[in-house]
């Protein structure tokens, strides 16, 4: 049978075209955020070591290259070697007498060691409010004469410019008095067996040891030893008192840089946990302060800051890990 034709040609519709579509806008770069040389530790080293004294075995390279040098003119010399060598010497001697020289002085200079600090200074210092020696909660033969004021009021300002800015706060078992003016700094004298120390309860008042360390009318930034590198280290427990992150930080620190160690008896009493601290006393363990849930690692921060301000290139060449938690943060915030 025929087919009937049902309805005409067929009808074809054409496909519509695709929509076109919107113009994909390229992904935002991501911002990276630059860490400031003075909280980056790989940098920080490297400008200490252009700084720094340079070290003997590279000196002792030069001297090794110095005598290659003379004798190779000695051995190529037309003519008597007595006299090359004369020669040789007359032009070449304070090059040796220079290259002793630096051999024999491998010890950061003041200027270096503050050209050193001024690279680790914060762009936003934390605010210390000045001691007023005066009114120090202490007995006044346990007061600072008005002669030594200034000067370890200018090492407390000196100390609070390598560390940022914070809010301090009084953690949940904190000791300190509840009325404490956090942002002071009251120092005073005490003169038992020890160099000094700051309490964790009360007022929260640093001491420091005249008979330990005679104290000094001018501030000097050496930090080498001495009053004003005790006090640089009680600040450093000042602060750990006062900020309850970063004494996170430092417990969480020490717990790992010390796992899978035992506590051994200590050199200076009680225990610690010997690690590859670059002394004992980094390692020192405050059993009681430990009960109170402060944590560990009490004189990480304190020793740390001794050796920043002494010989900032010798402590990151030394130990890199402990300096570098130091720089981002003991004296940063951790950010």
């Amino acid at each position: 049978m025929p087919l009937k034709d049902i309805g005409g040609p067929l009808a074809v519709k054409p496909p519509k075209p695709p929509k076109t579509p919107k113009q994909v806008e390229a992904p935002k770069p991501v911002e990276v955020v630059k860490v400031p040389k003075n909280r980056d530790p790989q940098a920080l080293l490297e400008e200490f070591r252009k700084i720094g004294p340079r070290k003997a075995a590279d000196i002792n390279k030069d001297i090794d290259a110095y005598y290659a040098e003379r004798n190779a003119f000695v051995d190529n010399y037309e003519g008597d070697r007595f006299e090359a060598l004369i020669e040789w010497n007359k032009k070449n001697a304070k090059r040796l007498e220079a290259l002793n020289t630096e051999n024999a002085n491998q010890e950061l200079t003041n200027k270096m060691r503050e050209k050193m600090h001024r690279l680790m200074f914060s762009e936003d210092p934390i605010s210390i409010q000045k001691v007023d020696y005066d009114n120090v909660i202490a007995p006044p033969d346990q007061r600072l004469d008005a002669k030594y004021h200034k000067a370890y009021n200018d090492c407390i300002d000196y100390v609070g410019r390598f560390i940022d800015n914070r809010t301090l706060s009084r953690s949940d078992n904190s000791m300190l008095f509840s009325f404490t003016n956090l942002n002071e700094m009251q120092v005073f004298l005490d003169r038992g067996n020890y160099g000094g120390y700051c309490e964790w309860t009360g007022e929260g008042k640093i001491a420091i040891n005249d008979k330990a360390h005679p104290l000094k009318s001018k501030f000097e930034p050496t930090f080498t030893q001495g009053s004003f590198r005790t006090l640089a280290h009680e600040m450093m427990h000042w602060l750990d008192a006062r900020d309850p992150a970063l004494r996170k930080r430092i417990s969480d620190f020490y717990e790992r840089r010390t796992a899978g160690e035992s506590w051994q008896p200590s050199p200076y009493g009680g225990e610690y946990k010997k690690d590859k601290w670059q002394e004992a006393y980094m390692g020192q363990r405050y059993k009681a302060y430990e009960d109170l849930g402060f944590g560990y690692g009490m004189e990480v921060p304190t020793r740390g800051m001794e050796l920043l301000l002494s010989d900032p290139l010798k402590f990151a060449e030394d130990d890199f890990e402990h300096f570098s938690f130091m720089i981002t943060e003991v004296l940063g915030t951790g950010k």
